[in-house]
């Protein structure tokens, strides 16, 4: 648990900590944090979709959300966002390992796991944001700052692990980089 907190203040130690750690230690906490992250997600949509689901136990339509959530983060994070950094980081001449990359990717993650409160007070309130209101823009603000923080983290741990510098890890990372810059811009 302190791994979890520590990647988001001292994120150079943590990996250098992680880097010791038995690769199935790893693969358990990055699965974990995959899911986690696909749970947060899941509550979210749960609270912005729900109506639609009306003539169905809301429990079971909360569980389904978070459960294929999960599933959906643990596939798209174990497999895509691995071999989408390891492969780039490939051809241009990176040293890491695919265990490496996971681990980079699940941890970078940990930051989206900070929407949960304001997820859960938006979903119970009933509080609809309108576009343009200074609470969408708060919202929109807060959630931008946890964007750049993953961001961080991630080319952080791209740095290490490639044994990169500044230059060859924002090439790495830069498909979640226009990933997200699309995303703000079509938000």
């Amino acid at each position: 648990m302190r791994t979890f907190l520590n990647i988001l203040f001292k994120t150079s130690t943590t990996f250098d900590d992680l880097d010791d750690q038995f690769e199935d230690n790893l693969e358990a906490n990055a699965n974990l944090l995959f899911m986690l992250v696909g749970m947060v997600s899941g509550i979210d949509l749960f609270f912005k979709d729900h109506q639609y689901f009306k003539e169905y136990p809301i429990i079971i339509v909360a569980l389904g959300f978070i459960l294929v959530s999960a599933g959906f983060s643990l596939v798209i994070g174990r497999y895509l966002t691995t071999y989408i950094l390891y492969a780039i980081g490939k051809l241009i001449k990176g040293k890491s390992k695919i265990i490496d990359m996971r681990v980079v990717a699940a941890y970078s993650a940990i930051p989206i796991l900070l929407k949960l409160p304001v997820i859960l007070y938006f979903g119970f309130t009933g509080n609809i944001l309108v576009t343009g209101s200074i609470s969408y823009w708060i919202l929109s603000s807060f959630y931008l700052v946890l964007w750049v923080w993953t961001l961080k983290i991630m080319l952080q741990g791209v740095m290490k692990f490639q044994e990169f510098g500044f230059v060859k890890g924002i090439i790495n990372i830069s498909p979640f980089l226009l990933l997200g810059i699309m995303t703000f811009l079509l938000i």
